[in-house]
């Protein structure tokens, strides 16, 4: 969904990156339900079910955050209203010791 936004022209291809979108749309309401209680996606620690989830959710974060792609109402942002524990859980990544050292520098343009 995020290649054409990020890195080539949408041109010819709006509707493959609204059909990505719903698919995603899924996929987050599904992730949404497995953020357990203790604000993780499994269990009562982060795991590595977290942190190789967490870059995927933030790719398509940036993506749909691109001007280029507010034509296509993606209605993926903000997560918060949608999807409230996504929306806790990257919170609560985000403000692990050491996360601003990981932030890729190119992202923050």
């Amino acid at each position: 969904m995020t290649r054409p936004i990020l890195f080539g022209s949408l041109e010819g291809k709006e509707d493959v990156v609204r059909a990505a979108a719903v698919a995603l749309h899924t996929e987050l309401a599904l992730w949404n339900e497995r953020v357990g209680p203790a604000g993780w996606l499994y269990g009562d620690a982060i795991s590595a079910a977290d942190v190789a989830n967490y870059p995927s959710i933030q790719t398509r974060h940036r993506g749909a955050s691109r001007p280029k792609a507010a034509p296509l109402a993606l209605d993926l942002l903000p997560l918060a209203p949608r999807y409230p524990r996504i929306a806790a859980w990257c919170a609560k990544i985000e403000a692990l010791p050491g996360y601003e050292a990981t932030y890729p520098p190119h992202w923050r343009e």
